[in-house]
């Protein structure tokens, strides 16, 4: 029998969750705290506009209601913005939040990690390396009798693919 991790979630930890808030370039920033349907949004069946749309990220986070803000938003790879203020302002608002993007944490690391101590929230970045292997946490959660003194590779595979094919160019123009 097969069972959705939703249904397994809810089973095993009574963990439930809803999409209340999407926000892209098309669509603007759309907010439903009583949840929005997922699938629909997918399939570009947005709910209708509501009279007053959200026209910043601190007033969608408040109609909303996020207990957790995914941010994956396009930035200016210079400052890290917008999604640098897209981050602060979940945390303000006592949410959680996670990122994708490596400008927050060039750009903005401490400040954020400081103030998800503050608001007692969780600020997480393992998407933005490895391809989201659990870098960060693995050493402190997972093995937390583990002293990690270094290590060495290349953490994104960006950079791998590229490096593969600098490495295939330097054999074919050996031949």
């Amino acid at each position: 029998m097969l069972v959705s991790k939703e249904t397994e979630l809810r089973r095993r930890y009574d963990v439930r969750w809803r999409l209340t808030g999407v926000a892209t370039r098309r669509a603007g920033w759309v907010a439903d705290p009583e949840g929005l349907n997922p699938l629909a949004i997918l399939n570009a069946h947005w709910p209708a506009p509501p009279p007053q749309p959200c026209r910043e990220v601190r007033e969608w986070l408040e109609r909303s209601r996020a207990d957790v803000l995914f941010e994956a938003s396009s930035l200016d790879a210079q400052t890290g913005q917008p999604a640098i203020e897209h981050l602060k302002v979940a945390l303000e608002l006592g949410a959680h939040a996670l990122t994708a993007n490596k400008g927050p944490i060039v750009h903005a690391f401490r400040e954020l990690s400081a103030l998800a101590h503050e608001k007692k929230k969780s600020f997480s970045y393992e998407a933005t390396v490895m391809d989201g292997v659990p870098i960060f946490s693995l050493f402190p959660l997972g093995l937390p009798a583990t002293v990690l003194q270094g290590f060495s590779g290349v953490l994104n595979s960006t950079t791998n693919v590229v490096l593969t094919e600098i490495e295939k160019a330097a054999r074919s123009t050996k031949r």
